[in-house]
């Protein structure tokens, strides 16, 4: 069995193993989810697709750098008065280096989107539904007690939007966070959920 894995991995266009699976699997597969959990498919599929960004951004600069920069470099604009020495055109060059560089780093700032707060690009990519909670949340009196609930529950794993009714005295939540969490939020921030 796992040798039809393998090869059924090894010829899939992109090969997706779990990282607790077999070795055969997760030596063949051309991803591996480490976690072990599918959610984190859908991470994948958001670095690649900042991955991908990030890519066609350098090309565009890259391109449109030497597209202007070289002729310049060269002399050809040297009859109309404008040109460059060879050390401006080398340090041009460098800088142009060093920005696309710079900008392929930024994939190291990217952050899971689940079970994150703020994950306005995965909406179209999930695979876990959201979901809408109403908390009745006992003990809030003023604007200061509504916006403390409305803090705690946003701070929970998984939680998209938070909206905290003081005269209903109920929090509305939408996302995929659990209600144990939920209540735990609620009651560490000195209130009780009914």
């Amino acid at each position: 069995m796992p040798i039809i894995l393998a090869s059924a991995l090894k010829t899939a266009d992109v090969g997706i193993a779990m990282g607790t699976g077999t070795d055969v699997a997760v030596d063949t597969a051309d991803v591996v989810l480490k976690s072990g959990e599918i959610t984190s498919l859908a991470d994948a599929f958001l670095l690649a697709k900042k991955t991908f960004r990030i890519i066609k951004g350098n090309l565009f600069w890259a391109f449109f750098y030497n597209v202007v920069a070289i002729p310049v470099a060269a002399g050809a604009f040297s009859a109309l008065g404008f040109s460059l020495t060879p050390t401006i055109s080398a340090a041009a060059m460098s800088l142009s280096s060093l920005f696309v560089v710079t900008n392929a780093l930024r994939i190291n700032g990217y952050k899971p989107a689940l079970p994150g707060a703020k994950k306005e690009e995965c909406d179209t990519m999930c695979f876990v539904k959201e979901q809408k909670t109403v908390l009745k949340v006992e003990g809030m009196m003023c604007e200061h007690c509504a916006a403390k609930v409305e803090k705690a529950l946003s701070a929970v794993a998984g939680v998209k939007k938070v909206k905290v009714d003081l005269a209903a005295k109920t929090a509305t939540v939408t996302g995929n966070a659990g209600i144990e969490a939920l209540k735990a939020a609620v009651t560490e921030a000195g209130y009780e959920v009914k």
